[in-house]
């Protein structure tokens, strides 16, 4: 029931008496990414902390967590890479996967983006969101795809054939699909 204020007042006289006890900065460390408490600067040092006792997927996590709201996206980056890397089930590491192809986009480093994106959809079978992603990339980049504008059309018809799949793979993904599809048919020469 506590809110992040109270509940951080609550833990770090706990952290701070016992630094080094993994369970309570797990502990800590879950209940603060859970409830969106990653902003304040006591999440990325119990992150920090639970790193230096337990290099595990979830300590990376926590770190990528406390980098991004920091927006220090290479060394978020580096952690969500080694959280996807270290999870131990596939719904996981489809997921962390998933958040290293969106950092990957945002960066313009469209190859490797669409490469994660595929790998988190074959990690989470009917999961559209990585196909939206990848038509996102292909609808922002299609003006580059040729020299007129017929040619430049391809890459929006790529972008809804991506968009399409999303609907049919995910159909908890088909609104978002279906306002892509209205995107890219409107780009139409």
């Amino acid at each position: 029931i506590a809110d992040c204020e109270s509940y951080i007042a609550l833990n770090k006289p706990k952290i701070a008496a016992n630094p080094g006890d993994s369970a309570l900065l797990l502990k800590v460390v879950k209940f603060m990414t859970k409830r969106k408490c990653a902003s304040d600067p006591f999440f990325l040092e119990a992150s920090e902390l639970l790193y230096a006792v337990d290099p595990s997927a979830d300590a990376a996590y926590g770190l990528y967590e406390g980098y991004i709201k920091k927006k220090d996206y290479p060394t978020a980056k580096k952690f969500i890479t080694e959280a996807a890397d270290l999870a131990a089930d596939d719904e996981t590491k489809a997921d962390y996967t998933f958040k290293l192809a969106n950092l990957q986009y945002h960066a313009k480093q469209y190859a490797a983006a669409r490469a994660n994106s595929n790998k988190a959809a074959s990690l989470r079978p009917g999961w559209g969101e990585p196909y939206i992603l990848i038509a996102d990339m292909y609808y922002a980049t299609a003006r580059s795809c040729g020299s007129n504008e017929c040619d430049q059309a391809y890459g929006y018809w790529a972008a809804a054939d991506m968009y399409s799949k999303a609907k049919n793979t995910d159909p908890s993904a088909a609104e978002k699909a279906n306002k892509g599809l209205g995107k890219c048919s409107a780009a139409y020469p």
